[in-house]
């Protein structure tokens, strides 16, 4: 009796089982079911274009006729030896990373101390929230030709901008700043010991058309910035400012305590989303430098690996298709690694509240 008994447990446990993981299967079906239109989407217009442009870059294509490029213009991997042997590539990965470091350290402090003032109990404060915001919303074209007129120098190009005609209301000397392809750095450093000093190419600096650029898109994104500051500062209790002025703490401690450590969440966000932006950053660079777009003038110190990408694309027809799509993998893979730095090395310093 006892045997029966326990082999009638056994087969009704096993009925029990078949049907806890019947209804889990129905529960993932049904979950799958729920996120595979956006995983469609994913596949199609995010991780297929990925691997599409993979088999481009192994082949020497320039006009792509049909799905598949001709197997017969397959070169393997030659299309990144010669990227990664090419100068134009290098002096454009310098310039891409000037602009990245320029726009992040320069948006985000610029950024931070406007959150800061803009979260303080200022008459009309809504106004100004709305006129740091206007720039984002602008027209990137526009504010870059924009840009361009304040900008210009008085030569043959034109009369100069606004910028050329402060200076010259001043007593100063005009400045060609779309037009100057030698670094700040060595700029700042001749004009205090002479022009004779000879300054290395690596301590240059970004040109100071390359600075203007970032000028411009600093001025575009701040506005961005600002509200996504704002948004991390409203989530810091104002109990802890309250008990640390008791403690006797005010300005630079409740900053230096308080509010910086808790809004690193927040920093961090806009640091990994600045840095993609910035290295994919194609229109204020492509507008604003000296004509012909495109062209990196002045001497190439405004080519980025975008812009790099475009002419490779769309303007020099012996690079082709196969060539661009080697500098797009080179980007991805600088972008992942980029990702991927933040994330182990600075994401896990970020203290969360």
């Amino acid at each position: 009796m006892a045997e029966g008994s326990t082999t009638i447990q056994q087969v009704s446990g096993q009925a029990a089982g078949r049907g806890r993981r019947s209804r889990r299967f129905w529960q993932n079906v049904e979950g799958y079911a729920y996120v595979m239109p956006a995983l469609i989407i994913l596949l199609i217009f995010q991780f297929f274009p990925i691997i599409y442009a993979f088999v481009l870059s192994l082949h020497k294509v320039f006009i792509l006729r049909g799905f598949l490029p001709n197997p017969a213009t397959e070169v393997g991997f030659n299309n990144y030896i010669n990227l990664l042997t090419d100068p134009v590539f290098w002096q454009a990965f310098a310039n891409t990373i000037w602009y990245a470091v320029g726009t992040l350290t320069l948006g985000l402090s610029v950024a931070l101390f406007l959150a800061l003032l803009l979260s303080r109990p200022i008459k009309g404060i809504g106004v100004y929230r709305t006129l740091y915001f206007l720039p984002y919303i602008t027209s990137l074209v526009v504010s870059g030709i924009v840009w361009q007129w304040l900008f210009r120098s008085p030569d043959g190009r034109g009369p100069g901008g606004l910028i050329n005609f402060i200076l010259s209301f001043f007593g100063k000397s005009s400045a060609d700043f779309l037009g100057e392809s030698r670094g700040i750095f060595k700029l700042a450093i001749q004009s205090i010991f002479g022009t004779g000093v000879n300054v290395p190419a690596f301590l240059e600096g970004p040109s100071l058309a390359l600075c203007v650029i970032i000028l411009l898109a600093v001025w575009y994104i701040v506005g961005f910035d600002v509200i996504v500051f704002m948004a991390g500062l409203a989530n810091i209790p104002k109990e802890l400012y309250d008990a640390a002025r008791v403690d006797g703490a005010e300005g630079w401690k409740l900053f230096r305590y308080i509010t910086w450590p808790l809004l690193t969440p927040t920093t961090f966000f806009l640091l990994v989303v600045s840095t993609i932006g910035a290295f994919q950053a194609f229109t204020p660079i492509y507008v604003t430098a000296l004509p012909p777009p495109g062209s990196g003038n002045p001497a190439g110190t405004t080519t980025t690996l975008t812009i790099m990408f475009y002419n490779a694309a769309f303007k020099y027809s012996n690079q082709g298709l196969g060539y661009s799509s080697t500098i797009a993998m080179v980007l991805f893979v600088i972008l992942i690694a980029l990702a991927v730095f933040q994330l182990r090395f600075i994401g896990k310093r970020v203290e969360y509240s």
